[in-house]
């Protein structure tokens, strides 16, 4: 059949028209997915052409490089992949086709990576029980976080970690420190142990002493009798210190106040600072030094180099007593029972104008004494200018008494004065009281006898008793045995043995009740000899009293002086 011309020249125009058509509804080569991946070399592979079309294709960096990107193509369309975090190697997948016809790779160089110091195991306190241990948490930085450290159970776990992109020597971001705590019940804490004995460490070289926290303008030197030590100005070098070591447990510093403890001669400036270098756990390694001074009175202030976990216990802070971290011996004994003192020693300064000469220093029950040549002779202490009597006063029996200690070496062992009356297995001791100076005197009733309120009127003498009904009799009890003797003792460390003997009556002081039964006529409560004698001391006696005292002692023209002889008590 044949087609009219006509129709073929109709369908030509159409197929023209929808060829026309339909290049105008066609976008722009442009605005298409290119078909074939581009080269990425030399940062990269070329085209690389798959055999059989494979669904994926595994492809891995050359050493020291990364893929960042790959370029798939399949069918008529290719595709750009990002990679982030760029890898090592990668599969190469087209996301809509199940094949890929060829690829291509974008290859970066490895980035070099900051490697950090792995930081060192945090504090932790481990002291009896589990209430007061803790894991002291370092603080953040730039480049590292710390977390955890809570106590679970008798365990704790802190991690750290590496920020900024940075790893740790050795590989990875990340570290685990463990700690495991005793979960032993608690005793009660201890208690300082007061010396009763002292032993000397007498130094006649510096050697023995560490001297390395002395700076450039701070000086250390033995004199005769003492070490001298001073510094030039007011910088930071100027510095004078010294160290003895030593194994004392906290507990066996002893009871000494700090003023007590240091025996200085100030020339100019303060006096120097007592150190104390602790080891606050005992395991073998200090971990701060204490310091005291008399300005802060029996605090011992931690310095700022000592370790956040005996910061962290402290038993005080808070500004105003040297540091931020204070507490007396026993609260820090308390705190830190098993504490050990590692070294004992002095610091002049820093930043203090200052000069003088160590006589002594005592603690831990040891005297450490100075001098620049041969060991000084020993001057043991004794008593002097001691005077006692007897008296009959306002038909009372009193003792009074002075007396002086001279130690020139401070190596008497006690401050307190006594007077002890013994015979045989019987024995009464009446504290006279502290010396102040070196010196005490004062009167003080003899043992038996009281006085009323007033401090005069008597109330009872010794061998005497009053009965029921209010009449007296004389008895063995109420310390008669006291009326026979001829000695007592006068004791500070060293003694005094002294002749006393009970005053005699007369016939203006009567050492006996009265008729009527009423010893005296007084009444109201009474002073004994056993009460607090040392308020009748020179340091602080009713005037009355005194007045009393002197007249008699005018009427009388005096009384029995005692003589003495000296002896020293070990």
């Amino acid at each position: 059949m044949r087609i009219p011309r006509a129709f073929v020249a109709a369908a030509a125009a159409a197929g023209a028209l929808a060829l026309a058509l339909g290049t105008a509804v066609m976008p722009a080569q442009a605005d298409q997915p290119e078909f074939i991946c581009e080269s990425y070399a030399p940062n990269g592979t070329d085209k690389i052409d798959t055999v059989g079309s494979p669904e994926t294709v595994l492809v891995t960096a050359p050493e020291g490089k990364l893929i960042d990107e790959n370029c798939v193509k399949a069918g008529t369309t290719s595709y750009l992949v990002t990679v982030d975090p760029p890898m090592p190697s990668v599969t190469v997948d087209h996301p809509d086709k199940d094949s890929v016809s060829h690829y291509a790779v974008h290859y970066i160089d490895v980035p070099t990576v900051e490697e950090l110091q792995v930081p060192a195991k945090p504090d932790a306190l481990d002291l009896c029980g589990v209430d007061k241990d803790e894991v002291v948490v370092p603080a953040d930085t730039t480049d590292l976080d710390w977390s955890g450290g809570e106590i679970s159970g008798n365990t704790a776990t802190v991690t750290v970690t590496a920020l900024g992109g940075k790893t740790f020597v050795g590989g990875g971001t990340t570290r685990t420190f463990e700690f495991s705590f005793t979960t032993a019940a608690c005793d009660e804490p201890p208690v300082l142990t007061q010396c009763t004995a002292y032993t000397n460490v007498h130094t006649t070289d510096l050697v023995t002493w560490n001297l390395t926290e002395t700076r450039a303008t701070g000086h250390n030197e033995l004199v005769a009798g003492g070490l001298r030590i001073w510094t030039e100005g007011t910088t930071t070098t100027d510095k004078a210190a010294g160290y003895f070591p030593t194994n004392l447990p906290l507990a066996g510093l002893g009871t000494r106040t700090i003023d007590a403890s240091l025996d200085y001669t100030t020339t100019t400036g303060p006096e120097p600072g007592l150190q104390l270098v602790v080891d606050f756990d005992a395991d073998g390694t200090p971990d701060g030094i204490l310091v005291g001074e008399k300005v802060y009175g029996e605090n011992w202030w931690l310095t700022g180099s000592a370790a956040d976990a005996v910061k962290a216990i402290a038993p005080h802070t808070g500004g105003g007593n040297g540091s931020n971290w204070f507490g007396t011996a026993q609260e820090w004994l308390a705190a830190f029972p098993n504490a050990v003192v590692k070294a004992v020693g002095y610091s002049l300064g820093s930043g203090v104008l200052g000069d003088g000469v160590i006589t002594k220093i005592t603690l831990g029950c040891v005297d450490y004494t100075f001098d620049a040549d041969a060991p000084i002779d020993v001057i043991e202490p004794k008593l002097t200018g001691v005077v006692a009597t007897g008296e009959c006063i306002a038909d009372a029996p009193w003792i009074t008494y002075s007396l002086t200690l001279d130690d020139p070496q401070h190596r008497s062992t006690s401050n307190t004065a006594r007077l002890v009356f013994t015979a045989g297995e019987q024995t009464h001791t009446i504290v006279l009281g502290e010396l102040e100076d070196g010196k005490l005197s004062g009167m003080v009733l003899w043992p038996g006898a009281s006085v009323a309120a007033d401090e005069v009127t008597p109330t009872g003498w010794p061998g005497w008793e009053q009965l029921e009904d209010g009449t007296w009799v004389e008895t063995d009890g109420n310390f008669a045995w006291t009326r026979d003797l001829t000695e007592v003792t006068l004791a500070v460390n060293p003694e005094v043995d002294v002749d006393l003997a009970y005053p005699e009556a007369t016939p203006d002081c009567d050492l006996a009740p009265t008729p009527s039964g009423t010893p005296g006529g007084g009444a109201g409560s009474a002073t004994t000899a056993s009460g607090d004698p040392s308020g009748l001391a020179s340091t602080g006696f009713d005037g009355s009293v005194f007045i009393v005292v002197a007249g008699a002692l005018v009427a009388l023209g005096g009384g029995v002086v005692l003589t003495a002889r000296m002896r020293r008590r070990a």
